[in-house]
């Protein structure tokens, strides 16, 4: 949808407002849903079980949990992440 409107093939759509970021030249946010109106949209990140990488995902994790991980997403417009465990 997104791209459908960045393209001007569409007069409007709905779409996540970090994703209306990445192309805020070619859209404009008009309205933002009302954030009792759904559920909290949360981008989980764990490493797979067994995998043969799990060196390189928990490198993966550390970066996008640390202070420059946070910084950059929220640079993005992501609210800050709470690591579990």
């Amino acid at each position: 949808m997104l791209d459908y409107a960045a393209r001007g093939e569409v007069d409007a759509g709905v779409v996540y407002s970090t994703d209306a970021m990445v192309k805020q030249q070619e859209v404009k946010i008009i309205v933002t849903a009302p954030e009792a109106s759904h559920p909290p949209i949360i981008y989980p990140i764990a490493v797979v079980k067994g995998t043969k990488n799990e060196k390189a995902a928990k490198s993966s994790i550390a970066l996008v949990t640390s202070a420059e991980g946070r910084e950059i997403l929220s640079k993005y417009g992501f609210r800050p992440i709470v690591p579990t465990n």
